[in-house]
């Protein structure tokens, strides 16, 4: 997206906000469904008759079961997690760039990440491998890192992907987030696996 006049930034910034609060509201749901609540209650809540809850909301919520995730959403993460990882190996940085929400962008420019990874590679030498990834729904304490270190609000994180990598010197470890429509919301990377980890 580029240099967007603020009007235009604002716009993309509000409906990205939009995006991920409704995923939110529908995992809520979902999670309320899971623990036996009933489409009264929860119309109730939403200032809905019964029937307009379950109409709207129980096929959504069937499609994104809390804290679990489809085959096909686990293996599309999981590459898009690899992609990521092996276009910074590459350092491309519009590549990278292109799987990150709008909001991700502006956190994490492309000159940023560049700086990052220089540490990395001075750290760990050259870049060989994605050593190991793990695939696995968020708990409170890595919203709390995502939250602090790069301002990602917690209803927005819908999944994280654990990975180490392996480099000449060392195997630098991080985590990648996922926002509901799969994009990179955040990415931390550690440059070994001795420190003192917050998840």
């Amino acid at each position: 997206m580029g240099n967007l006049p603020t009007q235009l930034e604002n716009i993309a910034l509000a409906q990205e906000a939009a995006q991920d609060s409704e995923h939110h509201l529908n995992h809520c749901i979902a999670v309320a469904k899971n623990d036996g609540y009933s489409w009264g209650e929860i119309g109730s809540v939403l200032g809905v008759s019964r029937q307009a809850a379950a109409q709207k909301y129980s096929k959504i919520i069937q499609e994104i079961a809390p804290m679990h995730f489809s085959e096909g959403t686990q293996a599309h993460l999981i590459n898009t997690a690899k992609a990521v990882l092996h276009r910074i190996g590459e350092q491309e940085w519009e590549k990278v760039h292109s799987y990150f929400s709008f909001t991700a962008k502006r956190g994490l420019s492309k000159k940023k990440l560049a700086e990052v990874w220089q540490e990395v590679l001075e750290g760990c030498g050259d870049f060989q491998r994605v050593d190991s990834l793990n695939l696995h729904a968020p708990n409170p304490h890595e919203f709390k890192v995502f939250s602090a270190t790069i301002k990602v609000p917690n209803n927005s994180i819908f999944a994280i992907a654990d990975f180490t990598l392996e480099h000449t010197d060392g195997k630098p470890v991080g985590q990648i987030a996922f926002n509901s429509r799969r994009k990179v919301i955040g990415f931390i990377i550690y440059l070994n696996d001795s420190a003192e980890f917050p998840w």
